[in-house]
């Protein structure tokens, strides 16, 4: 098989670019932990806000439908 027809895969661009990658991460892994952290605080948060909704919601329609009458 010739040299000219072989497929030539450049590892070098790809250590390189897992480096950067890797670096980046490193570099602003606090910025994206505080990031994930916010989402997950909020989601819960939201959640719970809405748990609570709903059970004053139905609260106040046992209310008004059976004992204020």
């Amino acid at each position: 098989m010739d040299k000219e027809k072989q497929l030539v895969i450049p590892l070098d661009g790809l250590i390189i670019l897992k480096d950067n990658s890797t670096r980046l991460f490193i570099k602003y892994k606090f910025v994206i932990l505080t990031l994930v952290l916010g989402v997950l605080l909020y989601q819960l948060v939201e959640n719970q806000i809405i748990t609570d909704l709903q059970f004053f919601v139905s609260a106040f329609k046992i209310l008004t439908t059976y004992i204020l009458p």
